[in-house]
């Protein structure tokens, strides 16, 4: 075994994709021992099937007290499959394939054990690389049970030490570890709920008087039991929850493995997460309520399926987790919630089948598109006569579908025609909807101000497309909003954006991201003429800025043993870094998150004295070089 003072200490995948098993531990049949102070008790800060912003977490976070540096021990014999270095999402990774066929997975670690760092280690200079990603051959690295393969570190985009640690089987799909019993982490704690939602999905669906989602507060009883208060509503509905698991010794929100709804006794929706593929990891889209995500922050799960949802952890149910209330009628709602030590917890609830007028006023002159649904709310003057809506060279007239606080609500379905205007009394509203574009085909939207083109795979459901281009007065910039910006995309989409206003600098020019006031992100595009072209993956608003500011490089520590700098870019961000020593090749590993690149020697080096030289480029072609002798 190689002893801990013999590491080679490294610099630093995304956790895409993910779920778990569900129930009581099982026993450890495949005798696999737990990586981190095997035999102690040990905590969690992560499982499989929690919600992240991006994906399902996959595997587990093992906690590390908030150091690094602690043994990182094989599960189980085998040999290194695979090696992975990276400035995010994993850092640095091991793999290690098993006699049984499933894959162990060790990430954010600080350093390799010896003779697997000086393999990576001669694998970058030889590729000119600081990211690698490596195969070795199945006999080169074997490992026993208990080997010490690495120390935990904080390398990647993790944003604490800790070790992530995966399992999977024979076809790389995810497992869950805690269903392996392992013994050094206890859990007596059920999980908690905050809130549930109703979600309208037919033109003649109410919730508490009005066509909208809703949320409702949940508050706790005695016996891990959550109420709300009665619920009146009438149409076709779907629910969504919001809730996590807690454990024991630890604040963390971790996954529930499995839910269940009923509906005055009958299952309606049911997930029990076993496994999880990688090919579907964008799903997780579809699982979430996205709008929340976006609006909120919130992640509530749909106790629902999509029809564009791919996910195979569903139980199959008729009505896909979709319900109906009909007047007059009451529906006793009950879901339950268990997680991987068989804590289990529930939400109880009343649904009336009843219309009423909502209590709360809704914005005027508001759009919203519901379930292929669009909903226009009125001012608050008391005018309920009917609007028109203009569909190419059409005007249709649209009666109020109901009131609520003198206003008059207008529904109208999007299948029997795309409105690009809507005349209220006083105004008239641009609902800058730019077509209806079709799942699982190519298909491209022509504008005026962008072209989009939609992949086979671009979609996961039917989108209703809109465009808005305009100037934004404060910032002097042309700015296009895609959307709805709550529908996420599957897949790349192509956008060509058509400017208005002339760009003097278009070889430091590029697309930009808006999230906020000055918070942007690089999107990149390349110019064709006066039109500029770039992919992407979320629908939102985009600007161009140009950047010709190069990125800063600030000196904390050069001397003939450490080169260690802090590097930055304001804008556009950093695309690579590059240094050599009296004209050769030298390896700068780096953290981003920490802004952080240092010199790592060959272990064939002596030291770094001679003629250094360090150059810093960012997304926009900007380039900072500095240059030293070192003595």
């Amino acid at each position: 075994m190689w002893r801990l003072n013999k590491y080679f200490l490294l610099g630093g995948m995304l956790c895409v994709a993910v779920l778990s098993a569900t129930g009581q531990p099982m026993a450890n049949y495949d005798n696999l021992l737990f990586p981190i102070r095997p035999g102690q008790r040990n905590t969690l800060a992560g499982t499989m099937g929690e919600l992240r912003s991006t994906h399902f977490h996959t595997g587990i976070d093992i906690r590390t007290g908030g150091r690094e540096g602690l043994a990182v021990l094989a599960a189980a014999d085998g040999y290194v499959a695979r090696i992975k270095v990276s400035g995010s999402g994993y850092g640095n990774t091991l793999y290690i394939r098993h006699p049984n066929g499933k894959t162990t997975v060790y990430a954010h670690l600080k350093s390799f054990r010896e003779d697997i760092a000086r393999y990576v280690l001669d694998e970058q200079y030889k590729r000119q690389s600081f990211e690698v990603n490596l195969f070795p051959a199945a006999g080169l690295f074997p490992v026993k049970q208990g080997d010490t393969l690495a120390l935990s570190g904080n390398s990647g985009s993790s944003g604490g030490p800790h070790l992530h640690f995966d399992l999977r089987d024979e076809n790389q799909n995810l497992l869950n570890p805690l269903t392996y019993g392992f013994r050094e982490i206890i859990d007596t704690r059920p999980p908690l709920a905050k809130a549930i939602a109703l979600v309208p999905f037919s033109p003649d669906s109410r919730i508490n008087g009005r066509f909208a989602r809703q949320e409702f507060k949940l508050k706790a009883q005695a016996n891990n039991t959550y109420t709300a208060d009665t619920i009146y509503a009438t149409g076709t509905l779907g629910m969504e929850l919001l809730a996590w698991d807690k454990m024991d010794g630890t604040r963390f929100r971790n996954g529930i493995n499995e839910i269940k709804f009923y509906l005055n006794g009958l299952e309606t929706y049911g997930q029990q997460i076993n496994t999880w593929s990688f090919a579907r990891a964008r799903s997780f889209y579809q699982h979430i309520s996205y709008p929340a995500l976006v609006n909120e922050g919130k992640r509530y799960h749909k106790l629902y399926i999509d029809d564009g949802n791919k996910l195979r952890f569903y139980e199959q149910t008729a009505s896909r987790g979709r319900f109906k209330v009909e007047p007059g009628r009451f529906y006793h709602a009950r879901i339950t919630m268990t997680d991987s030590y068989g804590n289990s917890s529930e939400v109880r609830l009343v649904i009336t089948g009843k219309q009423l007028t909502s209590d709360k006023p809704e914005t005027p002159y508001q759009l919203n598109i519901l379930a292929n649904t669009l909903k226009i709310t009125g001012d608050t003057s008391g005018y309920s006569g009917p609007v028109w809506l203009k569909t190419g060279k059409q005007q249709i007239r649209l009666d109020a579908a109901y009131h609520n606080h003198r206003q008059a609500v207008y529904l109208w379905p999007l299948q029997q025609g795309i409105p690009q205007a809507i005349t209220l009394p006083d105004t008239v509203i641009q609902t800058h909807l730019a077509g209806m574009v079709p799942p699982d085909q190519p298909f491209t939207v022509f504008h005026t101000a962008a072209d989009i083109t939609f992949k086979k795979r671009s979609l996961f459901d039917t989108l209703y497309l809109t465009i808005e281009h305009r100037l934004d007065t404060a910032s002097q910039q042309e700015r296009w909003q895609l959307g709805p910006a709550t529908q996420p995309l599957q897949s790349n989409i192509r956008v060509l954006l058509k400017p208005q206003q002339g760009v003097a600098d278009k070889a430091h020019t590029a697309v930009y991201a808006v999230y906020g006031p000055d918070n942007y992100g690089f999107a990149g595009g390349s110019w064709q003429g006066d039109y500029v072209e770039f992919e992407t993956r979320s629908l939102g608003t985009y600007t161009l800025l140009a950047d010709t500011v190069p990125p800063t490089i600030k000196p904390l520590i050069v001397n003939r043993e450490k080169a260690i700098f802090k590097i930055d870019d304001k804008l556009s961000g950093i695309k690579e870094v590059s240094a050599t020593l009296n004209g050769q090749w030298l390896l700068i590993s780096r953290d981003p998150k920490k802004q952080l690149a240092w010199a790592t020697k060959h272990y064939n080096m002596t030291d770094l004295s001679g003629i250094f030289k360090l150059t810093v480029t960012d997304q926009a072609g900007n380039s900072k070089t500095y240059t030293t002798k070192i003595p």
